[in-house]
C-alpha cells in the first residue's frame, strides 16, 4: 500500500471515467475496455485503496474485495447463464 505510483486502477477510481458494475465504500468493480474483454461478463474488482495485491492488502480489505468478486460471479452466473467463473488474481 502507500503511493499510488501512477497505477492505473487508482487514476480510474478517481476519474470516476469507468463503465461500472458497482461501486462501494471498499472495493469496486468496472468492465474492461472493449478491447481488453477477454470472454463474456469480463469484469475487474479492485480496492479502493491502493494495493499492489494480496501479498499487501489488509485482511480487511481483501475481505471486501473478495466479498464483491463473489456478488460479482454470482450476479454474472445468473445473467449470463454461465456454468462456473474464472477468479484471476494479479499481484505486482
Amino acid at each position: 500500500m502507500g503511493d499510488d505510483g501512477g497505477c492505473v486502477f487508482c487514476a480510474l477510481i478517481a476519474s470516476g471515467g469507468a463503465r461500472w458494475v458497482h461501486r462501494g465504500a471498499d472495493a469496486v468493480a468496472f468492465l474492461p475496455l472493449p478491447s481488453s474483454e477477454l470472454a463474456p461478463g469480463h469484469t475487474l474488482v479492485v480496492p479502493r485503496v491502493h494495493c499492489i495485491g494480496v501479498l499487501d492488502a489488509p485482511a480487511d480489505v481483501l475481505a471486501a474485495t473478495m466479498r464483491l468478486a463473489q456478488d460479482v460471479a454470482r450476479a454474472m452466473t445468473r445473467a449470463l447463464g454461465a456454468t462456473g467463473v474464472v477468479l484471476l488474481n494479479a499481484s505486482g
